[in-house]
């Protein structure tokens, strides 16, 4: 999955889902899940391993991820 331009993609767990195949193993079958297991310290340390780090931002009315390419 490219990170998006600038090697930043920002958006709520429910538009992280749809980017991915839900149907592969391992992969949550609902944003719910999903926001919970990517914030688990081994998958953002298997993410930072692949230069890719994840962090959580709220506005007033979203719950947004935000992922990163913390590659030179």
């Amino acid at each position: 999955m490219a990170v998006g331009e600038g090697d930043f993609w920002q958006g709520t767990p429910s538009e992280l889902l749809a980017l991915l195949d839900s149907r592969k193993r391992g992969i949550p079958k609902d944003a719910a899940s999903l926001s919970i297991k990517i914030m688990k310290p081994r998958v953002t340390a298997a993410l930072k391993s692949y230069g890719i780090s994840v962090d959580r931002k709220r506005t007033a009315t979203k719950r947004l991820l935000q992922l990163q390419s913390i590659t030179p």
